[in-house]
């Protein structure tokens, strides 16, 4: 993990930035950051976060604490990073984690090295240690008296750095870059006497004499002005030696050398509107520290056509400029220019050496003896070279320098592996904030930044395409944002949208589309067909016909090694939307309609039996349940395959369903729907789902399969229950229990009973859930499934427990573990287990009760089901809750709560919600506990979830009454008593209906 604190506060865990709190967390984090490793006390983190203490600063910073606890995880060896200790809290980071820690030990090492003479080593020190600033220390961070007093401290920390910095480049001699960035710090810091001695002493020494004398002028007049006072001994000594030009002085004499006759400055001018990437920047800047130091560095900036790789390298090397003194080269190669042929090794190097002033009549027509005086003329000189448009390893060789001291920029569209000793890097699109940026830089700021989303989208962030489309806008003035979103979503017409001339987006795809073999352009072409995200070698093995995934990897490899694909993981390839796009058309340009359905028919068959042999592999005890595939696949090897083989083809599969149903495969649509039902219901995927199951009972009916509209009707019914909707939930139940029954299919009467009795148990009509439960047991066990069996059981289990009848409970629940172990089956063991551990929680019981939600979230996470790890994770924040522990409760109820949004679970969001409620009360936040009841009850009221609502109103009761408003309380406990009696029930969950009468005869008295 990455800790940024000397500009915005950052964190960077796994090499994903992680999501902090508000203002005041941030400065909580910011403040232990400054204490890491050692204990921060209350005092002191009340100090730092706030300019007056709130009334309860304790409960305030356990809130913060919380949220950081869970944002940072914990440390690598797998030990709590964020410990209460001492009455305080102590922060564990890594010293090369911690960018402040990194900025000390580099001072520490430079200034070693300067007293040691080790100039050099100092100046690289020092120049590691300002770049690891980006800005004002905690910019952003709410700060209190002393946190501005640790951020002060800092601040004179840096400035020491900039100082022994500039003193080791004078004593290097690197006096043009010094003077630069003198002139700018003695305008920053003006009576930091220090700084201008190092100006003074540049100047002098690069035979600038007189404007040494003249800053000595300058900052004499300033201290006088504004502190009444002269210059110190150290400035007025160092004036008097320029004065009487004391060539024996170390500081003023000897004289600089004459620069060379010849310095070459060839970059293109940057662009105005350069936008974003801080970490590439960063990571190029960091070549000028790279090892071995004796070795020319090279850059290789490799991405897709309009990546942006020419504009970052030219970025680069201007902010480089004053670090190669000695020029700035910059050629295109050309090796991806429409209408130009890429330029020969010796064109180049005759440019390179008569920008470096050897006459032309003298250069040699032979590679090898230009590439010699090449090198020799560079040699001993820092000088920075841009090689910009590659088209090869074989190009960019003779071009080297063979000398240390110099900086080699390369760009191309492809990866050049062969370059020895390049630093790779390959460009993605822009991040969103970073596109949307761009484009206002271009046309100038935009009220409605939402119709700015929408274009930088649909422009795939190619800063290519976000630029044309800019300046298409800013060129039109009766356009509006809408008009031009409007425009780009016609994927038809996208590509000509985004062109401007030979410059324009289809332009430059086709470019790199003409360099590919016949082959490979048909395999591009086909991979259009493609309606999913991305696409593995079998799969595209089957769309194109190439022969084996060998094969087709082959082909898929170059074209990411092109640029045409990119790989987001490994095995997997995936186009940029725009050339996607390309690959579309061209596809419909060439190949006849014939070739198309061909093609999409054997990726069809290819997903269905695929998908078959998975779930056959990853669900061995359903198999009964699901349709056969007339085109079987070979299986995975095992569960843990076939498993993984899912969960990456799961966007695909869904994705390749909506396609068939809507283009003429409608028989795939509806296989993959009854195939994929259990696994997108344990991993909890039921927004797709929902998507799939609908299409599917459509695309059913379409063909007259009364069979398959059957399952996809109880898949869907299953699927709206999950969410929350109780109604569509029982219609699509009763319809495939009506179908059932006149197809005479037991199993899918089975379902369909199930079903129905599930649905009325979650809205706690426990009455009718019994009444179907009991039908569907008595089919369950008469025809042999053993599965539903135990399903069934488990449900009976929940309604005796939820009317108090634990004994009842306990033995149904027993019973359908028995059967869970038997079978084998591991997701119906763990949901049995968690309702045994809900007895033993009704009762009491915590300890056993935890011990039963530990194995079941244990299991959940093996397996991957993620609707058992909700509940297993609930059963956990409870006991820790009853337990005393309110602060681990809130932890995993939070957990809870992303999970239900991850998923779409409406019935477990309300659960997270009304158990955050109870936390939040119990750890002093009542107004957060009022927050999270409120919006618990407004969605028990959107599921017509009785049962809940009643919980909501008992939750608002109990905070209401915890601040001491009594008459606010009282109606919220008399509907929460109304829904009990009108429900039947004299308790649920963790609400009795007793207890709330003895509240109600209470006298409550307003404060």
């Amino acid at each position: 993990m990455e800790f940024r604190l000397l500009g915005p506060l950052e964190v960077v865990g796994d090499g994903e930035p992680v999501c902090l709190g508000g203002p005041r967390e941030r400065a909580v984090l910011g403040a232990l950051l400054l204490r890491a490793n050692r204990i921060a006390t209350v005092p002191y983190l009340v100090d730092a976060v706030w300019d007056r203490s709130p009334a309860s600063p304790e409960t305030n910073l356990r809130t913060y604490v919380t949220g950081l606890r869970r944002r940072l995880g914990t440390a690598p060896d797998g030990s709590a990073r964020l410990l209460t200790k001492d009455g305080g809290y102590l922060l564990v980071a890594g010293r090369d984690e911690l960018d402040l820690t990194v900025f000390d030990d580099l001072v520490e090492r430079g200034d070693r090295a300067l007293a040691g003479n080790d100039t050099e080593a100092a100046a690289e020190s020092f120049r590691s240690a300002l770049d690891t600033w980006r800005g004002e220390p905690l910019d952003g961070c709410r700060t209190g008296p002393g946190l501005r007093a640790e951020l002060a401290r800092l601040r004179e920390r840096r400035l020491h750095a900039v100082e022994q910095h500039a003193k080791a480049c004078v004593r290097l001699g690197q006096h043009g870059a010094a003077i630069d960035d003198l002139r700018r710090l003695v305008v920053e810091h003006p009576l930091r006497e220090e700084l201008w001695a190092q100006l003074m002493i540049a100047l002098c020494r690069s035979g600038r004499r007189a404007e040494a004398l003249e800053a000595y002028a300058t900052v004499r007049h300033r201290l006088v002005e504004e502190l009444g006072v002269d210059p110190g001994a150290r400035l007025r000594t160092l004036h008097a030696e320029i004065l009487r030009d004391d060539q024996d002085s170390p500081e003023v004499g000897p004289r600089m050398a004459a620069e060379p006759a010849v310095r070459p400055a060839q970059l293109p001018a940057d662009l105005p509107t350069f936008t974003g990437r801080d970490d590439e920047l960063r990571r190029l800047h960091d070549l000028l520290r790279a090892d071995p130091p004796s070795t020319v560095r090279v850059g290789a900036i490799d991405g897709m056509p309009g990546i942006g790789k020419t504009a970052l390298a030219v970025h680069t090397a201007h902010q480089l400029t004053p670090h190669y003194p000695d020029g700035q080269l910059f050629v295109d190669l050309h090796g991806h220019t429409h209408g130009i042929e890429p330029t020969k090794p010796a064109k180049a190097l005759d440019q390179l050496l008569r920008a470096l002033g050897v006459p032309g009549e003298i250069v040699p027509d032979e590679v090898e003896p230009a590439a010699a005086l090449y090198r020799s003329r560079i040699a001993g000189r820092r000088i920075l070279v841009v090689l910009d448009n590659a088209a090869d390893e074989d190009q960019i060789e003779p071009l080297l320098p063979g000398t240390p001291g110099c900086l080699v920029l390369v760009t191309s569209r492809r990866r050049l592996t062969g370059l020895d000793h390049a630093v790779p890097l390959s460009l993605d699109v822009l991040p969103l904030p970073d596109a949307v940026a761009l484009f206002t830089d271009i046309t100038g700021p935009q009220k409605d930044v939402e119709p700015v989303r929408d274009i930088v989208r649909l422009c795939g962030q190619l800063p290519l395409a976000i630029r044309i489309a800019a300046a298409r806008l800013r060129a039109r003035s009766s356009w509006t944002l809408d008009h031009l979103v409007d425009r780009l979503r016609d994927q038809r017409r996208r590509l000509g949208e985004l062109s401007s001339g030979q410059r324009g987006v289809a332009a430059a795809i086709s470019l790199s589309y003409g360099q590919l073999r016949p082959d490979q352009q048909q395999v591009f072409r086909l991979l259009g067909l493609h309606p999913g995200a991305d696409v593995d070698a079998a799969a595209a093995a089957a769309l194109t016909g190439t022969g084996s995934p060998q094969d087709a990897e082959d082909v898929l490899e170059t074209l990411l090694d092109a640029h045409l694909l990119h790989q987001h993981h490994t095995g997997r390839y995936q186009f940029h939307d725009l050339v996607r796009a390309h690959a579309a058309q061209t596809c419909h340009e060439h190949e006849p309609a014939t070739a198309r359905q061909s093609a999409l028919t054997r990726l069809l068959d290819h997903y269905a039996g695929a998908a078959t042999a998975a779930m056959d592999v990853a669900y061995p005890n359903d198999i009964h349940r699901r349709p056969r595939w007339s085109r079987p696949a070979a299986a995975p090897a095992d569960e843990t395959r076939a498993t993984r083989w899912l969960d990456d083809e799961q966007a695909n599969l869904l994705d390749m369903a909506a396609h068939a149903a809507g283009h003429g495969w409608p028989a795939h649509a509806v296989h993959l729907s009854a195939t994929l039902s259990q696994h997108l219901e344990t991993r909890g995927h039921l927004i797709g789902a929902e998507r799939l199951h609908t299409e599917a009972v459509t695309a059913a009916r379409r063909i007259g399969d009364r069979a398959g509209e059957l399952a996809a009707l109880n898949a869907a019914g299953l699927v709206h229950r999950l969410r929350g909707r109780q109604d569509p939930s029982r219609d699509c139940y009763q319809r495939a229990l009506d179908l059932a029954r006149d197809l005479g299919d037991r199993q899918g009467e089975l379902n369909a009973v199930r079903g129905l009795g599930n649905s009325h148990h979650m809205q706690g009509h426990f009455t009718q859930a019994a009444g179907h439960y009991r039908p569907a047991l008595a089919l369950a066990r008469a025809i042999g499934d053993q599965g539903t069996e135990a399903d069934v059981l488990r449900g009976i289990g929940d309604i005796h427990r939820l009317r108090g009848e634990h004994t009842a409970a306990a033995d149904h629940y027993q019973q359908a573990l028995e059967i869970a172990i038997a079978y084998g089956d591991r997701n119906r063991e763990l949901h049995v287990l968690f309702g045994l551990g809900n007895v033993h929680y009704s009762r009491g019981q915590f300890e056993p009760a935890a011990e039963h939600y530990r194995r079941s979230l244990r299991l959940a996470r093996v397996t991957g089901d993620r609707k058992g790890e909700l509940y297993a994770l609930l059963g956990l924040g409870d006991i820790h809750r009853m337990q005393g522990r309110p602060e681990a409760a809130l932890d995993t109820y939070l957990q809870v709560l992303d999970l239900t949004k991850t998923m779409g679970n409406l019935n477990y969001q309300f659960e997270a919600l009304h158990a955050l409620g109870h936390a939040y009360l119990l750890v002093g936040d009542a107004d957060r506990a009022l927050t999270h009841q409120q919006d618990a009850l407004a969605l028990a009221c959107n599921l017509e979830q009785l049962s809940d609502q009643a919980r909501a109103h008992d939750g608002l009761a109990r905070v209401h009454h915890a601040l001491g408003q009594g008459e606010q309380a009282r109606p919220h406990w008399a509907r929460c008593l109304a829904l009990l009696d009108e429900l039947g029930l004299t308790e649920v969950e963790d609400v009795n209906a007793e207890s709330v009468r003895a509240q109600l005869a209470e006298h409550i008295h307003a404060p």
